[in-house]
């Protein structure tokens, strides 16, 4: 039986099973259903920010390590030893078609003897259980695996043995990835072991279709850098196939029913650059518009997406200046602006000018527990600012990395939104966002944007003529209507009311000045104005 479903479907189902809802905060990152299959770390600390998202944070219950295709990802450290047979290649065409290149080629014609060799020749360098730089790992493994596994690197200057080779085999080896400093460092995991044969593989796929899918043979072998015969015999054999707009795909017969059933995303979320939700390969399901995938995913630098209501609105760029973290956006591509909501040919509103930075201050956003690492820092938890980068030496797998992480992100989310809440003015972003964006309720946002405006007329104002009461408000409150004085108004049959406003604007009037220093006002409106308070005992009068 095949089931059809719609590309909405696909991307509801989705973002219900990788809990981009945020059901929780301050999960510990090892129950998170995303690192059942990994989270990607490049550029780092990208796999925090991705536990953010999701309400999660690192602790020790997961690993850095390299993962699918050799990528550092963090894996819960519970299931490494079984991550190791799940990622080893099936046989040696397979072996030979993950290290393939110009200049591995007579590493991969030896298959899985060189997997092998490399994976021992890791394990045996980092036994003296002290943590090595990459230079030193690779010099220690070049150092005892054949010479036909080594490659001239004109970078370098050297011959070495080669990085593909190094990072898809150093799992197994039992490599984990320390991040610190200006460069990674390597030490060994001990309870993982060099697998004598693939095992595992099929939950691996299994995995991968519970997150991303549905999908096919060809996108999960592209995640696992596989080649696609070796993927389709380790297929799992209980798949519902899926027809998806005319595209054929599988998924896990206990998802089926949660397919069609998963609600509509109506949130806004910052996603970091290589987000699980960005590792799909579908990537024209993901984002439709072919033209768009270059600012996506970019070869080099990839920035983060704006995922507004399950779609990629556009893209986002994080950089501390001082003591603050700007949030640059870039607007999407004419197609996306026509999917939220834009005439064709005009910038939607929800977005600033190209290139607008939003300053990531903000009140509404959550502060993180007290810790030592406020306090050292001068962080949320001290009493201090807000602010937090993204990047700091800790990388992604530290409790002060997670706590700047989640304090980035859910900053830029309501940075974002006050930035969309800008440009839809209130009503239509509430019903283009749902209610809410980054958890934060609209109405709270448009309520402070409004006071913040009265402020600034206010501040204008006075600035400009602080003597005259002309733009004083006749009301208390930011609701009360203005009323300016209008010496040779007539008086008509609300003569009484308009006294009563006058006199009220007056004794208003007089509480500002005498606010900013000045005791009495001077007779420049031509209205009657009260006598001149007493000085008080012991002072001069004016």
């Amino acid at each position: 039986m095949t089931l059809r479903s719609s590309r909405a479907d696909v991307l509801s189902h989705r973002f219900a099973a990788q809990e981009l809802h945020r059901p929780a905060t301050g999960v510990p990152g090892e129950r998170l259903a995303v690192t059942a299959l990994g989270v990607a770390d490049v550029p780092a600390p990208a796999a925090a920010t991705a536990l953010a998202v999701r309400g999660g944070v690192p602790g020790d219950g997961v690993v850095l390590v390299w993962g699918a295709r050799g990528a550092p990802a963090l894996h819960r450290r519970s299931e490494v030893a079984w991550l190791a047979g799940a990622l080893w290649p099936l046989d040696d065409a397979d072996a030979a078609a993950r290290i393939s290149t110009a200049r591995t080629r007579a590493a991969a014609a030896l298959g899985l003897v060189a997997f092998s060799a490399v994976a021992h020749a890791v394990r045996e360098v980092l036994a003296s259980g002290t943590t090595v730089s990459k230079a030193e790992l690779s010099q220690g493994v070049t150092q005892r695996v054949p010479d036909a596994l080594s490659i001239d690197c004109v970078p370098c200057g050297a011959r070495h043995v080669s990085g593909g080779l190094l990072q898809q085999a150093g799992l197994a080896g039992g490599a984990e990835v320390v991040r610190g400093g200006r460069a990674a460092r390597y030490r060994l995991l001990a309870d993982v072991e060099v697998p004598a044969a693939a095992d595992g593989t099929a939950d691996l796929v299994r995995r991968y279709l519970r997150l991303l899918g549905p999908a096919r043979p060809a996108d999960v072998a592209r995640h696992l850098g596989a080649s696609v015969t070796a993927t389709r015999r380790v297929w799992p054999d209980d798949l519902v196939e899926v027809d998806v707009e005319g595209r054929r795909s599988r998924l896990p017969a206990e998802d089926a029913d949660a397919l069609g059933a998963a609600p509509a995303p109506a949130l806004l979320r910052l996603l970091p650059a290589g987000d699980p939700w960005l590792t799909a390969r579908d990537r024209d399901l993901v984002v439709p518009d072919t033209a768009h995938h270059r600012a996506v995913w970019p070869a080099l630098g990839p920035p983060g997406v704006v995922l507004v209501r399950g779609e990629v609105a556009g893209t986002w760029r994080a950089a501390r200046t001082g003591r603050r973290l700007d949030v640059t956006l870039t607007p999407p591509s004419p197609r996306c602006r026509r999917r939220c909501g834009a005439p064709p040919g005009r910038r939607p509103r929800s977005w600033p000018r190209r290139g607008a930075r939003t300053t990531s201050r903000s009140p509404a956003v959550p502060e993180p527990p007290s810790c030592e690492w406020s306090r050292r820092r001068g962080g949320p938890g001290a009493g201090g600012s807000h602010d937090a980068q993204l990047q700091r030496g800790a990388g992604g797998v530290g409790v002060p990395a997670a706590h700047e992480a989640r304090e980035a992100l859910h900053e830029g989310e309501a940075a974002v939104g006050e930035a969309v809440l800008r440009g839809h003015r209130g009503a239509h972003a509430r019903e283009v966002l749902g209610g809410e964006h980054g958890g934060v309720p609209l109405d709270t946002v448009a309520q402070r944007l409004a006071a913040g405006r009265a402020r600034r007329q206010e501040h204008a104002a006075v600035a400009a003529d602080p003597l005259d009461l002309a733009g004083v408000r006749t009301g208390v409150g930011d609701d009360a209507p203005t009323q300016r004085r209008d010496p040779d108004r007539r008086r008509d049959g609300a003569a009484v009311l308009a006294e009563r406003r006058q006199q009220h604007v007056l004794r208003v009037g007089e509480q500002v000045l005498r606010a900013r220093g000045v005791r009495h006002a001077p007779q420049a409106t031509g209205l009657r104005s009260p006598a001149p308070p007493p000085a008080p005992a012991g002072r001069r009068g004016p």
